[in-house]
């Protein structure tokens, strides 16, 4: 299983509009979302992936989505929003879930040992190898606070970098796969 974990300034606003995501931080999520689940028309097996939605009253909350589940949830950015804002209004969506639970308690919780922080000081993904369970931390377009990446690697995580330059969340997710396709995982 592949896990991705996206801290984001995103609303837990159940009047997501759908007109506006920017507005609410969702585009991020939701490409980050078709990234994840998504490739060429085809939906990934054995991805789960944590979004942290920390902007809002009722903050933070956390959206779980679990590829073995989808059955109809579109790969656009729109569609993808409109089942979030479906899950925030209390509806049941195939796959998609959320909790009202931090960051911090979701980590203290994982397996530590294929636990990764995207980071630009990191070591390059293409030296991993074995790997069966991996964990990727990431944050959005504010990047992750310091404090946070600082308790992220006391917990264990191991610092990785994917390329020379800082990339957009969704574009990160789509190359953790691609390594991941390359290995076999």
């Amino acid at each position: 299983m592949r896990t991705f974990i996206l801290d984001s300034l995103a609303s837990t606003s159940k009047k997501l509009d759908l007109l506006r995501l920017r507005d609410f931080g969702m585009d991020v999520v939701c490409a980050s979302i078709t990234n994840a689940v998504f490739y060429s028309g085809n939906k990934r097996d054995d991805v789960l992936m944590y979004v942290v939605l920390n902007k809002g009253q009722d903050a933070p909350k956390m959206l779980i989505v679990d590829s073995n589940y989808i059955k109809a949830l579109g790969i656009d950015e729109v569609s993808i929003a409109k089942n979030i804002k479906d899950v925030l209004n209390g509806r049941k969506v195939e796959g998609i879930s959320i909790k009202n639970r931090s960051f911090e308690s979701l980590l203290r919780e994982l397996p530590k040992d294929e636990l990764f922080l995207l980071d630009k000081r990191g070591v390059n993904i293409n030296t991993l190898k074995n790997l069966k369970n991996p964990i990727f931390i990431f944050g959005d377009a504010g990047g992750l606070p310091k404090k946070t990446a600082k308790f992220i690697v006391r917990m264990g995580a191991k610092k990785i970098n994917i390329g020379p330059k800082m990339l957009f969340s969704s574009q990160c997710v789509a190359i953790v796969n691609n390594e991941l396709d390359k290995l076999g995982i």
